[in-house]
């Protein structure tokens, strides 16, 4: 579990109130997203740099997704993904469903990142120092819904690609330095039905990565997570 995530839980859990604590996105740390059909909220959760992440690495959000929304109270049907933008690199990281890659768009970086931040917008307060995330209403201008899964905006994240998967299942991550390269694939994040999320790094050879060279793959990978 993240040792942040868990720190909160158990100050809710012993406290039953903890004090708050002014937390905000942290440009080009990753976002993932969930939404539900019926549900008044979405939920967003900043989990930190593509770089950061390990293997096998999991975090614990059925509590909170519960304390978003009635909705959530189950997790099965859920439309989750996870999107990021690292301006240092150029890179747009997207989750899909695996049913497709996305595109790369030269021009599109600048509002493709800014799509990223207006979701991060979404980041309010966390139940402990550290801790960043959100419960934006659907229809706020800076929900999940709206922005990746009905957009109306061309400057929308989801004007572009759908990011989502629908849980329980695995979304597929890539990355985008928008070259005009095929994006490679750079992991999956796994939404259990107790609202476990568990990233994996890719696997040569499998579905996800078919069509692009391995070697082309562990070198941009390897800039990707230096950055």
């Amino acid at each position: 579990m993240n040792s942040r995530l868990k720190n909160a839980l158990l100050a809710v859990a012993a406290a039953g109130l903890a004090s708050s604590a002014q937390a905000t996105y942290t440009t080009g740390d990753l976002l993932v997203g969930f939404d539900k059909s019926g549900a008044a909220t979405d939920f967003v959760y900043d989990i930190g740099p593509y770089s950061s992440l390990t293997d096998g690495e999991t975090w614990s959000l059925g509590s909170l997704l519960q304390a978003t929304d009635p909705k959530f109270a189950t997790l099965d049907n859920v439309e989750f993904g996870v999107v990021g933008a690292n301006n240092s690199t150029k890179t747009i990281y997207s989750t899909t469903d695996g049913s497709f890659v996305p595109q790369e768009n030269v021009n599109a970086f600048n509002t493709l990142r800014s799509a990223v931040g207006t979701i991060g917008g979404g980041i309010g307060v966390g139940a402990v120092s550290g801790a960043s995330y959100g419960s934006p209403d659907v229809g706020s201008g800076k929900d999940w819904n709206a922005n990746t899964l009905n957009p109306t905006l061309a400057s929308q994240f989801g004007s572009y690609w759908n990011p989502n998967a629908v849980s329980p299942g695995p979304a597929y991550l890539f990355a985008s330095d928008n070259s005009g390269d095929q994006a490679v694939g750079a992991g999956s994040f796994t939404l259990a039905n107790d609202g476990t999320l568990t990233f994996n790094v890719p696997e040569p050879g499998t579905g996800l990565l078919a069509g692009v060279g391995l070697l082309t793959l562990a070198l941009r990978l390897q800039r990707l997570r230096r950055a």
